[in-house]
């Protein structure tokens, strides 16, 4: 059973989105991932992102990460967004999910340079 716990607000005018999802289920306390407007600085131009999503090594592959992002996309739809954006170093999960590879990006991350990502929302 899923449910779900979230802090919103959201004004697209200002270029402002803040909301956090929040997971709870049986098999894991909380899992967390964010919508955001602004994440890589040396990418302005792309935005809204998913950030943080991250599910404990030992909860993995029990459809976490799909519940988060089926959520997010919710919210974004809901807020009459085009599209998400995401970076990440895994590779073939978010494909799996609809996700289109855009472009390597340097990140603060390690390893710095990550796979950006985009979800069409239309």
């Amino acid at each position: 059973m899923k449910q779900f716990s979230r802090k919103k607000k959201i004004n697209i005018y200002f270029k402002t989105l803040y909301v956090t999802l929040t997971l709870f289920s049986p098999f894991c306390v909380v899992i967390i991932s964010q919508l955001t407007l602004k994440d890589l600085d040396c990418r302005p131009d792309i935005y809204p992102y998913i950030a943080n999503l991250y599910i404990e090594e030992k909860y993995r592959n029990n459809g976490f990460a799909k519940l988060l992002l089926d959520e997010a996309i919710k919210t974004a739809r809901e807020n009459n967004l085009t599209h998400l954006y995401l970076y990440t170093s895994h590779i073939g999960l978010y494909e799996k999910y609809g996700w289109t590879f855009v472009d390597f990006v340097e990140t603060y991350l390690n390893p710095h340079i990550q796979r950006l990502y985009r979800y069409d929302l239309l």
